[in-house]
């Protein structure tokens, strides 16, 4: 239900204060305006409260040793354009929004292939779909249905890199590595 009119008239509609928004770790009306433009989210209004929808596959990415090591891929922190930097501790190592119309498990080889330049067969397994209704970190005071699509790979060894990986976007750096479990 995006076509309702300006964003940001909506968003003062609903009462929701837009003046915190692009300060510390919060984004700007832009990025929200950028999400919805590359149908990452969608705003809807439910029981008359205007609520962000956001699809998300959550993925733990898993590598085991000759030598009978696991390794586990965790996002370390965000480096802004700007400078600034975001510290991450996410409950999975991956957490990338699914497209309006894609499917959960297309999002996670799309994210492996292009993250981690994986282009062969991947060990991927579901594992459940959780639905949580959260307070934005990232817009304050637009409420955010998150929908939650589990998943754990296993990379063989002729995927694993035992480097850093570093996502670059236009607006930032994100930088993950490979943590002993």
């Amino acid at each position: 239900m995006n076509n309702f009119g300006n964003i940001k008239d909506q968003l003062l509609l609903a009462g929701i204060n837009i003046e915190l928004w692009g300060i510390k770790d919060s984004k700007n009306i832009n990025s929200l305006e950028e999400e919805i433009s590359k149908w990452e989210c969608i705003l809807k209004i439910i029981d008359g409260v205007l609520m962000r929808v956001v699809n998300i596959i959550r993925a733990d990415i898993f590598y085991n040793s000759s030598d009978w090591k696991t390794y586990n891929l965790r996002e370390v922190k965000q480096v802004f354009n700007d400078g600034h930097e975001r510290i991450r501790n996410l409950d999975s190592s991956v957490s990338e929004k699914i497209k309006l119309g894609e499917k959960p498990f297309d999002a996670v080889i799309r994210w492996i292939q292009e993250e981690l330049n994986i282009m062969n067969i991947i060990n991927i397994n579901y594992c459940k779909t959780e639905e949580k209704i959260e307070d934005s970190i990232s817009y304050p005071g637009l409420k955010s249905i998150y929908i939650k699509h589990w998943f754990t790979a296993i990379l063989t060894d002729e995927q694993f890199n035992s480097a850093w990986y570093i996502e670059k976007q236009d607006d930032k750096s994100t930088f993950f590595s490979w943590n002993e479990i």
